[in-house]
């Protein structure tokens, strides 16, 4: 049985070591392709998702040379802390100026845009992602990419193979990039 079927089970660090860790990747892993990503983040009218500390919901929409879509997340988390997996549903959209229509329509607010570039990869069955993140610097996201017998399964090889290939990490990321660019602008306080 999947139970992963719509979880993101992940890890992500902020990367001390980018050109190092690329380097690593481009030697022992597979390129799958390189990407740019300008994600727009908003609020529902009837639910302000920055009242909740952490922040665990989020609705975007990813605009990409791969395609755009809108997408839902909510992060688990386990006595305040991030637990690295979410429920997560995704679906492609045609126009994404007709999905803020509606949105303007809804009074769902755009709340904050975060731009990308992101180089992945697979490595030992897992995705790698190196993300540079305009006003932020550069992260590094493993993620499952199969069937595992649990969450706890799936992250503690996600760990096992961080810990394979890098020791230049700076402590592991418990926030997303809406919210750290959010406390950056001084627009939410943690």
């Amino acid at each position: 049985m999947d139970i992963t079927k719509h979880l993101e089970v992940e890890i992500k660090f902020a990367l001390r070591n980018p050109h190092e860790t690329l380097d690593f990747l481009q030697k022992n892993g597979t390129f799958i392709k390189e990407t740019f990503q300008k994600d727009t983040y908003f609020l529902p009218p009837n639910k302000d998702y920055t009242a909740e500390k952490p922040i665990t919901k989020w609705l975007r929409i990813r605009e990409s040379d791969k395609g755009d879509s809108i997408n839902y997340k909510d992060w688990a988390l386990k006595e305040g802390v991030n637990q690295n997996y979410c429920d997560e549903f995704e679906s492609h959209i045609d126009s994404v100026e007709d999905v803020k229509k509606i949105f303007g329509v809804l009074d769902i607010k755009p709340l904050i845009v975060v731009n990308k570039k992101r180089k992945i990869f697979m490595y030992k069955d897992i995705e790698i992602a190196l993300d540079e993140v305009d006003e932020l610097g550069w992260f590094i996201e493993l993620e499952a990419k199969w069937e595992f017998a649990s969450i706890e399964d799936a992250r503690a090889h996600l760990y096992k193979i961080a810990e394979e290939m890098w020791t230049q990490l700076a402590d592991q990321d418990q926030k997303w990039y809406p919210y750290v660019l959010l406390e950056k602008k001084g627009l939410i306080k943690n």
